[in-house]
């Protein structure tokens, strides 16, 4: 339960009528913020734990906002519109802790510089001293502590630049909540990141990373390229009825301008061409096709 003032009143609300009401007001407050974007903004809920707020950003970028409603303490991910997100944070009555940045590049650092300016004393996190405004370098198997009842332990999942790493989140006090991972530009849905800095096999070896956590992990990737990811694998695997239905979907949710994530590392294994590699050779001569559709 969570009390707050509501028209003049102390009212005490449950937590998701709480913040499906402030919601539904930062939606209505920000539109101007909004109006051009890609897709409509979005929540998801790991049950009672942690709530994720999904913010369209730039041409086809999203950036994330975790929040856990018990102390309404949040984090950013890869927060590279820092006016949309700081009113988000306003609006919702958040306490910002940190910014969890992906990899160094702008369209993820680049809201940082004018958050750690807004927040004196915010912690940005990230692995590499290319992203903009870091405070505190991670490395893979460091755990970040930001909530009182939510995990977050860094992921190295480089391959797309040399230091990417991810962020997969865990409500410790609550089994039956899906865990979160916050991909970045290492996992899309229906899809991964281009080979920049790494090779094949640094991307082989971050998938098999990806399948030692539990199949129910929600993901959070970093840019809306379904309908062309999905459109791709169709075209290599048309007898496929996972791939045929993904697709369906997220054309009936673009038509509607709703965002296609997140997805589960589950549906994953059902229509992602790439997780569906044996090997790393077989992911490089994919991922040299994919670039050249």
């Amino acid at each position: 339960w969570f009390q707050t003032e509501l028209f003049g009143l102390t009212v005490l609300l449950p937590v998701h009528t709480m913040f499906s009401f402030l919601a539904r007001r930062s939606n209505r407050l920000f539109t101007r913020f909004t109006r051009a974007a890609h897709s409509l903004t979005a929540t998801s809920s790991h049950k009672d734990g942690l709530l994720v707020r999904v913010i369209p950003a730039l041409e086809d970028n999203y950036m994330y906002l975790a929040l856990e409603p018990s102390s309404m303490k949040a984090v950013a991910i890869d927060p590279v519109d820092a006016d949309v997100l700081l009113n988000e944070v306003d609006v919702l009555g958040l306490d910002l802790q940190a910014v969890l940045t992906t990899h160094h590049h702008h369209d993820h650092d680049g809201g940082n510089d004018a958050i750690a300016a807004a927040i004196p004393g915010v912690r940005i996190y990230g692995s590499d001293e290319r992203v903009a405004a870091t405070t505190d370098l991670v490395k893979a198997g460091a755990v970040i502590k930001a909530f009182d009842h939510v995990s977050i332990a860094v992921m190295d999942t480089s391959y797309h630049t040399n230091t990417h790493i991810a962020y997969f989140c865990n409500v410790l006090n609550d089994e039956t909540a899906p865990p979160a991972l916050f991909a970045g530009d290492a996992l899309f849905v229906g899809g991964c990141g281009r080979l920049f800095e790494g090779t094949a096999e640094d991307m082989f070896t971050t998938f098999e990373r990806f399948r030692q956590l539990p199949p129910d992990t929600v993901v959070y990737g970093g840019h809306e390229y379904t309908v062309s990811n999905l459109s791709f694998a169709h075209g290599l695997m048309p007898e496929s009825k996972a791939i045929m239905e993904s697709l369906d979907l997220a054309q009936r949710q673009r038509k509607d301008g709703c965002p296609t994530v997140p997805t589960t590392l589950q549906q994953e294994y059902q229509h992602n061409v790439f997780l569906q590699c044996a090997t790393a050779e077989d992911l490089r001569l994919l991922r040299e096709m994919k670039d050249a559709a």
